[in-house]
């Protein structure tokens, strides 16, 4: 099966694209610090989003299957709401991107004080609707801003290396002081 997956590569023509330059001031000019700002703290979510939110819940619920309840209901409920996230993100994204914000913030902070099976799925429901709202709003702004840059890859590449640096700092902190906690305040802010 490999090796017939491979036949329609060996059968098709061999085209070479540019490959984009690399260099620090090229970097530099990609973007500004304003935006680097906001890429080191979508770095910070993204981490503890992804990361240290399921430990938290395993960790506090001691119970593969009750983390997987809560995660599987919440992705149910999140595969609907996307539908209609998608559509106010394509008419007002900036608007959405702001409301996200102001909406997911006070999420993580209100994530310690929910510790049960039901509070876990409340607040994990609440923090995965608004992240999926910035989210969804924070791609559309990146990729219309990449689209009319005049160096893609270098756009990337800028938003890549700083979103890295908010997953350093984020880690950093947890590894400081042995705190999911404190990584949630951290991220809140």
């Amino acid at each position: 099966l490999i090796s017939l997956g491979a036949l329609p590569l060996l059968l098709s023509k061999d085209f070479k694209t540019p490959q984009p330059r690399f260099s620090w001031p090229r970097l530099k000019r990609a973007d500004d610090a304003d935006k680097a700002r906001s890429y080191i703290a979508f770095g910070v979510m993204q981490l503890t989003n992804e990361t240290f939110w399921p430990l938290f819940i395993f960790l506090a619920l001691r119970s593969v299957l009750d983390v997987g309840l809560v995660f599987t209901l919440t992705s149910l409920l999140i595969i609907v709401a996307l539908i209609w996230f998608g559509r106010r993100v394509d008419a007002r994204p900036r608007q959405s991107l702001i409301a996200g914000v102001w909406l997911h913030a006070p999420s993580w902070i209100a994530r310690i004080f929910f510790l049960s099976p039901l509070g876990f799925f409340l607040s994990n429901t609440y923090g995965q609707l608004s992240y999926q709202l910035m989210d969804t709003a924070f791609e559309k702004v990146v990729y219309s801003e990449a689209k009319a840059s005049h160096d893609v890859a270098n756009y990337f590449l800028f938003r890549q290396i700083f979103i890295g640096i908010g997953r350093f700092l984020v880690c950093g902190l947890v590894f400081l002081t042995g705190s999911l906690e404190l990584a949630f305040v951290f991220t809140g802010i």
